[in-house]
């Protein structure tokens, strides 16, 4: 679950007008080159999604070997980790040789954030003094290497994460987040000119991964253009902003869409959203009645980690789709040790 911030005032928009803000030169390049990857990437992503249980396997290895390569040669961190491990090779390593690598819980990651980055020159101290001056776009961090954004956690786990992102990672970050619904807009016809508006109603501030979505998709070339409508504001001024922009698609936290769906039932809401999608909040069955009983439209459920782990359910379904061809899901008992197929993983 995202934690909620209240609007600053550089993030307001006048009433009705539902405008972004004015973006800096450096966050628009970061933006531009993620666009172009989207947009270069996004036919075989959709591709991917009919992809076979053999070629996801491939792919799975593939790209942790690949990682693992990159985590020595640019991570002292897991350097020191790795290479104390009998018989590590990055370039023979098989899925089933998890079990035998080190964990890296949030807190050890924290703790040694500095040697965990494989961006050189950054740092802790750089990487939290940019997102203490973040607002409604991320604040562009550059180094000898590699220009990137970093977004936090909500914490609710006990411990607060940052994570970086380069425009690479970023937009397979993007392309994982939205690559189904693109697939459905595609089978339908496409995209229209100038992409699908969608109204966000989530706390105003590209902090996390959500708040991050209207900056990176403020250009007329991004499929999806999301605008910000912040859930801290007064219910009365939330309506007044979805009725202006009255956007085809809205995106929300279950508990705030709850109640614009009983304020669409009693009359107090001009909306007829075709797609309403939830986020960052546990979707329980009672929200989706209620949501789906005042929306009248098919409700789909989506599920975003900081740490890149994306899921997407299919419209009025409860079973969340993993992008497990960009990530590899490990369930372990309470000590960190993988469980059996079909055991129960711990609570940790």
């Amino acid at each position: 679950m995202e934690s909620f911030e209240p609007p600053h005032p550089e993030q307001e928009t006048p009433r009705g007008a539902c405008a972004p803000p004015s973006e800096d030169t450096a966050f628009a390049a970061f933006r531009d080159r993620v666009t172009e990857r989207v947009l270069a990437e996004l036919p075989e992503h959709v591709a991917r999604l009919g992809a076979d249980v053999a070629m996801i396997e491939a792919r799975r290895i593939e790209g942790l070997r690949s990682l693992l390569r990159y985590a020595v040669e640019r991570s002292p961190f897991h350097a020191r980790r790795l290479e104390k491990v009998q018989g590590f090779d990055p370039d023979r390593c098989e899925i089933a040789d998890l079990g035998r690598l080190p964990v890296m819980r949030k807190s050890d990651m924290m703790a040694s954030f500095d040697d965990v980055l494989t961006c050189r020159g950054l740092g802790r101290a750089r990487v939290e003094d940019a997102l203490a001056r973040t607002r409604s776009q991320p604040v562009v961090m550059e180094s000898a290497d590699v220009r990137c954004i970093s977004i936090a956690s909500g914490g609710s786990s006990g411990v607060r994460g940052v994570f970086v992102y380069d425009d690479r990672a970023f937009a397979d970050f993007v392309l994982a987040l939205s690559r189904r619904t693109m697939a459905r807009i595609l089978q339908s016809g496409g995209v229209p000119p100038g992409g699908i508006l969608a109204a966000l109603v989530a706390a105003p501030t590209a902090v996390h991964a959500t708040g991050c979505a209207p900056a990176v998709t403020n250009t007329d070339r991004a499929p999806f253009r999301y605008r910000m409508v912040p859930a801290t504001l007064p219910q009365t001024e939330i309506i007044a902003r979805l009725e202006a922009l009255q956007a085809p698609a809205l995106y929300g936290y279950p508990s705030v869409l709850a109640r614009l769906a009983e304020a669409r039932r009693g009359g107090r809401l001009n909306l007829s959203p075709l797609v309403v999608a939830c986020t960052s909040e546990t979707l329980t069955p009672a929200l989706r009645a209620q949501i789906r009983g005042g929306f009248g439209v098919p409700i789909v459920d989506t599920f975003g980690s900081s740490e890149g782990l994306c899921g997407m359910s299919e419209p009025d379904s409860d079973v969340l789709v993993f992008n497990s061809d960009q990530c590899i899901v490990e369930l372990v008992d309470d000590d960190y040790r993988p469980v059996a197929p079909g055991a129960r993983a711990g609570s940790c």
